[in-house]
C-alpha cells in the first residue's frame, strides 16, 4: 500500500482529544494506552510523543468515533467535518482553520512510518471529545460529550463525562450537592465513603486529572438514584423520585373523578355533531369532559367568544347524558376582569368545574394570578378549580405555580412525555415527585397526540393507578385516533379509576 493510500484509510476520523498534561510526560511511546468510547484500541504505530506533544494516528481515532475526513494529496491537506465542525490542517505547518478562521497549532500534523498523525490536544479541543489521562494506567480516555441531567435540569457536565469499559463516570464533586450527598467522608484510589442523607455509603470510584469520578451504575445501585443513558440524543438523565409505595394523593374533589378528556375545537371531532360526540364518549366510558370556554378575555375577541359559543352549546347536551362537564380556559391574563367574566359566564352556563390552563403567557404575572384568584373566589368560593401547566415546576419557576395553588383545589401537570423526550415512566414519577411538594389532590393529564402508541397510552394508566391515584385526563379528544382514545379510557389491570 502506497503512502497516499495509507493516509486516506487513516483518515475516517471524529473529534478527539484533550491532553496537555501528555506532553510532560516520559514513558515510553508503546506504554500509552488508548480507550475510545470504553473500547481499548491498540494501533499499528503507536501514539508519538514528538517536542512534549502527543501525536495520535487517525485511523485508530476513527475507528472508535467516526467523522468525515478528506485527503488533498496536492495542497497536503487534511480536513477533518463533525457535526457542524470542520477542521483543516496541513502537513507540517503551524496554522490551521477552524471553521474558516485562522487557528496555530503548537505541534503541526506529522506523516510517521507512513501513517498520519495529529496532536491529541489540539484536535480534541476544536471537535469538542472529552479527554481524560489515568496516570497509574498510563491511559488516555476519549469519549463524546454526554449532556447531564438531573430531575429534567441540565447539570452543565457534559464536558467532563468520562466513558471507561462500559459504564459512565461523572464528576463527584459537581454532583454531591445535585444528588443530596452530604459529606465524602474518606477516599482512596478505588474507594470513597459518603454520608447520604445520614447513611454511610461506600462508591467505587477513580481518580482522573486528580478529581473523584463515580460510574452512573454506582450511583443508581448505592444512592437508589435512576438512571436512563439515551446515546442517540447522547444524554444521561438521572431521576430522584418518591417513593411510589408511599405516597398518599390527597382526595380529589369527586367531579374530578374518572377519565375525562380535554375538548379544544369541538368541530374536529365527529364534525362537531353533539349527539354524535356523546355516543362515542358513551361508547368509550368516559366519565366527562373539559370544553374549552375561553382563550384570554371574551373582550373584542371573536375568537375567544367562539370557544364561549361552543361551550354553552355542548355543555347542555353532555350533562343531560350523564356526563361531568368542565370548562377550561387558556390564560393571558392582561385582562384579568375579562377573563373573571368569561369564567363566571362558563360557571352560569353549567360547568361542574373550571380548569385554568397557565403556559408561557402567564409568566412574571404574579400579581395578575393572585388577582385572578380573589376575585373568582369571592364570587364562587366553593366552584372546584383546577390548575394545567407544565409537567415540572421547578423547571418553568418564573410561572406563578405559588400563587394558583394558593386558590386552586387540584393541580394538573401536562405531562406530554414524548415532548419531553423521556419515556412514560420517568415522565410520571418525575412529574408526581415535582408536584406532590404543592400538597395538593393531583391529576395528571396524559398525552393523547402524536406519535404516542398504545403500549405508551397503557403504561401511563397503570402507574396511574400504582400511585393510586383516583382521576386521570388527556389531551386531547380533537387531536386522538380511535385507536388512542380506546387505549386511553380501557382501565387496565382493572384500574382503581373512580367514576
Amino acid at each position: 500500500m502506497g503512502q497516499w493510500q495509507r493516509i486516506i484509510w487513516g483518515f475516517g476520523f471524529c473529534g478527539f482529544l484533550l491532553l496537555s498534561f501528555l506532553a510532560e510526560q516520559t514513558k515510553a511511546e508503546n506504554s500509552l494506552n488508548l480507550v475510545i468510547e470504553g473500547k481499548q484500541l491498540i494501533p499499528e504505530v503507536p501514539p508519538q510523543i514528538i517536542q512534549g506533544r502527543t501525536l495520535v494516528p487517525i485511523r485508530v481515532i476513527s475507528e472508535g468515533l467516526g467523522a468525515n475526513v478528506d485527503w488533498n494529496t496536492q495542497s497536503q491537506v487534511v480536513t477533518i467535518q463533525q457535526d457542524k465542525r470542520t477542521i483543516q490542517i496541513p502537513i507540517g505547518k503551524e496554522n490551521t482553520t477552524v471553521n474558516g478562521s485562522n487557528v496555530p497549532i503548537d505541534s503541526p500534523a506529522q506523516i510517521i512510518q507512513e501513517r498520519t498523525f495529529v496532536p491529541i490536544r489540539f484536535v480534541s479541543e476544536n471537535l469538542g471529545i472529552n479527554v481524560a489521562w489515568d496516570e497509574n494506567s498510563q491511559t488516555v480516555f476519549v469519549s463524546k460529550p454526554y449532556l447531564v441531567r438531573f430531575n429534567g435540569k441540565n447539570l452543565h457536565l457534559e464536558d467532563r463525562l468520562l466513558r471507561i469499559g462500559t459504564d459512565f463516570y461523572v464528576p463527584l464533586a459537581n454532583l454531591s450537592s445535585t444528588l443530596g450527598i452530604q459529606a465524602v467522608v474518606s477516599s482512596d484510589a478505588t474507594k470513597t465513603t459518603v454520608i447520604y442523607y445520614g447513611k454511610t455509603i461506600t462508591l467505587n470510584t477513580k481518580t482522573i486529572n486528580n478529581q473523584l469520578f463515580v460510574p452512573v451504575t454506582q450511583i443508581e445501585k448505592k444512592l437508589q438514584i435512576k438512571s436512563h443513558i439515551n446515546p442517540t440524543n447522547q444524554r444521561i438523565d438521572f431521576f430522584q423520585f418518591i417513593n411510589l409505595e408511599t405516597y398518599q394523593n390527597p382526595p380529589l374533589p369527586k367531579v374530578f373523578n374518572g377519565n375525562l378528556l380535554f375538548i379544544w375545537k369541538a368541530e374536529n371531532i365527529s364534525q362537531g355533531n353533539v349527539e354524535a360526540m356523546i355516543n362515542q364518549a358513551k361508547q368509550l366510558g368516559v366519565s366527562g369532559v373539559f370544553i374549552k370556554y375561553a382563550n384570554g378575555s371574551l373582550v373584542d375577541d371573536p375568537v375567544s367568544q367562539k370557544y364561549m359559543d361552543q361551550f354553552k352549546r355542548l355543555v347542555g347536551p353532555f350533562k343531560a347524558a350523564g356526563f361531568k362537564v368542565g370548562g377550561w380556559i387558556y390564560q393571558y391574563l392582561s385582562d384579568v376582569p375579562g377573563e373573571v367574566d368569561a369564567t363566571s359566564q362558563a360557571i352560569e352556563a353549567g360547568a361542574d368545574f373550571i380548569v385554568l390552563d397557565g403556559e408561557d403567557e402567564v409568566i412574571g404575572k404574579n400579581e395578575q394570578v393572585t388577582e385572578f384568584g380573589k376575585l373568582l373566589r369571592a364570587k364562587y368560593p366553593k366552584i372546584p378549580v383546577g390548575f394545567s401547566s407544565y409537567a415540572v415546576s421547578h423547571l418553568h419557576s418564573t410561572i406563578p405555580f405559588k400563587e394558583y395553588n394558593e386558590f386552586v383545589n387540584v393541580m394538573m401537570p401536562q405531562i406530554y412525555w414524548a415532548d419531553m423526550e423521556m419515556n412514560v415512566e420517568d415522565a410520571f414519577n418525575l412529574s408526581i415527585t415535582d408536584y406532590s411538594s404543592f400538597k395538593k389532590p393531583i391529576l395528571p393529564t396524559g398525552q393523547l397526540y402524536g406519535a404516542v402508541t398504545p403500549t405508551d397510552i397503557e403504561r401511563f394508566t397503570q402507574l396511574n393507578n400504582q400511585y393510586k391515584l383516583s382521576g386521570i385526563s388527556w389531551w386531547d379528544w380533537d387531536e386522538a385516533t380511535n385507536e388512542q382514545l380506546k387505549k386511553a379510557t380501557c382501565f387496565p389491570n382493572g384500574g382503581i379509576i373512580m367514576k
